[in-house]
């Protein structure tokens, strides 16, 4: 397996996630693939702001905090970055530590990662 190096990690991640700019985080109920699927609909739910900070190790981290409101009945399962609030582009997804069903779901600041891989 080819190994590169911090800095052309850092690189690469900063390409795909731009430090400091504004992107939005979904909820799904269910794998999202690479296209965005099973994101969550109706009942006061909106996409939330979220930025990056620098590379760092080949990780971006989000250094903003979100809270999402849900229709309160759904189990978000995976997350979701798009490039806007509502359509947008998908960027990617991940998977949640477990499953959260609840009016308001709550992300800190530091809670969403991505890495170079």
């Amino acid at each position: 397996m080819p190994r590169i190096t911090t800095a052309v990690a850092n690189a690469a991640i900063a390409a795909a996630i731009v430090p400091a700019t504004t992107y939005y985080l979904s909820l799904h109920s269910a794998d999202p693939g690479t296209t965005g699927a099973t994101e969550f609909t109706g009942g006061g739910y909106v996409r939330q702001s979220i930025v990056f900070s620098t590379a760092s190790g080949g990780v971006v981290t989000s250094n903003t905090a979100q809270a999402i409101p849900n229709a309160g009945s759904t189990a978000a399962t995976y997350g979701g970055i798009w490039t806007a609030s509502t359509a947008g582009t998908y960027l990617g997804g991940f998977a949640l530590t477990g499953s959260v069903t609840a009016a308001s779901i709550t992300f800190a600041s530091g809670a969403v990662t991505f890495t170079a891989a």
